[in-house]
């Protein structure tokens, strides 16, 4: 059986497709960010079937649930403006120590860049909407980095 003979959403969920980072271990954290209940559910089932274990958590207490979790990847789904991104970006940051873990996607609704790109704190940028397909294959390279 080739992925050709497959539907698009069961490609998923073929072993040879759970993610192995640098670090070498497979099921990756993924803590989902988002001030939209709907897109953490969505974007975590995604998550899931590309491999990753997930943790959700809203804006207000993301930077609790990276103490908690620990995750090797953040993905950011909401405003990215200085009152949202800012403390969660500066604690992402002191969490790297600087072997560049944990890797940091945002997802940017309105098209924009996000002000704290140049921080270095966030490694990818992709822009809204996003697909299965699309998300898949930006948290693989994320964390492949």
């Amino acid at each position: 059986m080739t992925d050709r003979d497959l539907e698009p959403q069961d490609r998923l969920l073929r072993d040879d497709t759970k993610p192995i980072s640098r670090r070498g271990r497979e099921n990756l954290g993924l803590l989902v960010i988002s001030d939209s209940k709907v897109n953490r559910i969505v974007i975590s089932r995604t998550a899931l079937l590309a491999g990753f274990r997930t943790y959700e958590s809203d804006v207000e207490r993301a930077v609790e649930a990276l103490g908690q979790h620990h995750p090797e990847a953040v993905l950011i789904d909401c405003r990215c403006d200085n009152a949202v991104c800012g403390p969660l970006l500066e604690r992402i940051g002191s969490l790297r120590n600087g072997d560049g873990w944990p890797r940091t996607l945002v997802i940017s609704r309105d098209g924009k860049t996000c002000d704290h790109l140049a921080t270095g704190n966030i490694d990818s940028l992709m822009n809204a909407p996003i697909t299965t397909d699309r998300l898949g294959t930006a948290l693989h390279k994320l964390v492949a980095e």
